[in-house]
């Protein structure tokens, strides 16, 4: 299926940094991928895992986008949209946001999130969700990209390494 943001740059935000773009995810950003954001994962996992992104985008149900800087990978977003229920097709709903380190707070996740909800926009989504780990700092990240919170399941998300669990926090953007 074909999109308004099939190869083209997304709008990114004016706090961006210089030559920062938003763009749909290509199978050669595997490496990048791999090599900045994903360094525990086997490069092979990396390019499955983009390649059923790519499977599933052309049936229109989601949209993976990075972020480059100076040629590189450095941000991902997985952009899905409600396509399956009509009452919600006025929806899409953000996922799996990543900054590889060194280019954390440099606004490189705020332009993610921006070049996500323009091109939710231009599905005709009205509205932009996103769930979060409640009490760390994406909780207050989304909030700073004017989501709001909607509800909270307590202990809703277990740690995978044995923690304490922690709320669900499910927020909302108007777009």
């Amino acid at each position: 299926m074909n999109s308004p943001t099939d190869g083209r740059h997304l709008p990114t935000g004016p706090d961006s940094p210089a030559g920062l773009t938003v763009r749909p995810i290509r199978i050669e950003d595997a490496v990048d991928l791999r090599d900045h954001l994903f360094p525990h994962r086997p490069v092979l996992d990396v390019v499955a895992s983009v390649q059923s992104g790519l499977d599933r985008g052309a049936t229109g149900r989601e949209l993976r986008l990075v972020a480059t800087l100076g040629g590189h990978v450095v941000g991902h977003v997985l952009l899905a949209f409600h396509t399956r229920s009509s009452e919600r097709a006025h929806r899409a709903s953000l996922d799996d946001l990543a900054v590889g380190g060194p280019w954390q707070r440099r606004g490189v996740g705020r332009a993610l999130v921006e070049g996500a909800s323009a091109a939710a926009r231009q599905r005709q989504a009205r509205l932009l969700t996103v769930s979060v780990r409640g009490g760390t700092p994406a909780e207050a990240f989304f909030r700073a990209c004017r989501f709001n919170e909607y509800g909270r399941l307590r202990g809703g998300l277990d740690d995978p390494w044995g923690g304490p669990s922690h709320d669900e926090v499910m927020m909302v953007r108007n777009l």
